[in-house]
């Protein structure tokens, strides 16, 4: 079977090396499903990889070799990929994206899709698989249906159309500062701040827009979400740990030469992110909108927080004396509650 896929790739069905090397995987992988030995499966994979790299082949035709792998071993031809220098490690990279999932409501689903990975990750949660990717876009698509939303619509009209009854509440969030900003404009975003997300063009401003959203969340000790809308696509920016960007996509796009499906990509630094960007966009003039996003702390929130404590043993009488970082938990929660108060968008 192998053999017969081969012929269809001229340089792959004269590559010797290749031939033999795929079909020896391919036959321990199924041979072996349950019980394969690490060190020889990773010997293997060794070879695969070594004669894809000495056909110095375009990326394109590495990734259409690492695809004669049987496709229930998608773990395999990962690690293919990272080998064969065709996927960055911590990326998660599918064949699928929301037109290829639905061609008729999928392509302008962007924006619901998006609301699915924020909920998702303000609730606490990671994206960690292609499987939780599937789910997310999936979910977003028959959201969009069941909600009877038509064309492309904007984040800002998902929100208020689906927070009511979504199970994370999700409200947007001004900086406190932007430097450079009229502190009349910024005053507005403190007001209605989903209704004035922050502006600009790809190549001038969103490197610095994307450090006030990782300053945001760090200042508010808060986990936040840009949602990116440019071109009329719409992507999630957020920070798993500070100053390392990673990016939710669900569209399809050119990665790392290969035409590929939705993403999940982390980059080491800011810059790296706006690289990816400048590719993704193409235009340094191309304008776009970029909202923060939390997760909507309500008062019952707090109230079930005092409640617990309550019910739990009484803390230690207050001392004057004692510094702030070693006062009763009931006291921390309170000053907590306040800071919280400062920034609650007020409906």
């Amino acid at each position: 079977m192998v053999y017969m896929q081969l012929s269809k790739t001229n340089w792959l069905s004269h590559n010797t090396q290749f031939n033999e090397a795929v079909t020896s995987l391919n036959t321990y992988l199924n041979s072996h499903k349950t019980n394969a030995d690490e060190s020889r499966l990773n010997e293997l994979i060794g070879q695969v990889a070594e004669s894809i790299i000495d056909s110095q082949v375009s990326p394109a035709h590495r990734d259409e070799a690492v695809r004669l792998i049987d496709k229930e071993f998608g773990a395999v031809k990962d690690e293919l990929r990272k080998r064969v220098g065709i996927l960055t490690e911590g990326d998660i990279v599918c064949w699928f994206s929301q037109g290829k999932l639905d061609e008729n409501y999928g392509t302008n689903a962007c924006a619901v899709i998006c609301h699915q990975a924020v909920s998702h990750l303000l609730s606490g949660k990671d994206i960690n698989s292609k499987d939780m990717m599937h789910k997310l876009l999936s979910d977003g698509i028959k959201t969009y249906k069941e909600n009877e939303f038509h064309g492309k619509v904007v984040f800002e009209d998902v929100v208020n159309k689906l927070n009511t009854d979504s199970p994370v509440k999700l409200e947007a969030i001004a900086p406190e500062h932007i430097e450079g900003m009229d502190e009349g404009i910024l005053q507005m975003m403190k007001e209605t701040p989903l209704e004035f997300p922050l502006q600009g063009t790809v190549g001038n401003d969103l490197n610095n827009m994307v450090h006030v959203l990782d300053e945001t969340a760090q200042k508010h000790n808060q986990k936040l979400c840009g949602v990116l809308t440019c071109n009329g696509e719409t992507v999630v920016v957020y920070f798993p740990e500070p100053g390392k960007p990673a990016m939710f996509d669900s569209h399809g796009r050119n990665y790392m030469g290969v035409d590929r499906g939705a993403s999940l990509l982390k980059f080491d630094s800011i810059d790296g992110l706006q690289t990816h960007l400048n590719e993704v966009f193409k235009k340094p003039d191309e304008p776009f909108n970029l909202l923060l996003i939390g997760k909507k702390f309500e008062e019952s929130d707090i109230e079930k927080e005092f409640i617990q404590i309550e019910r739990s043993s009484s803390p230690p009488k207050h001392n004057p004396s004692m510094p702030p970082t070693t006062m009763p938990k009931k006291s921390k929660l309170r000053r907590i509650g306040t800071v919280f108060s400062n920034f609650w968008t007020k409906k």
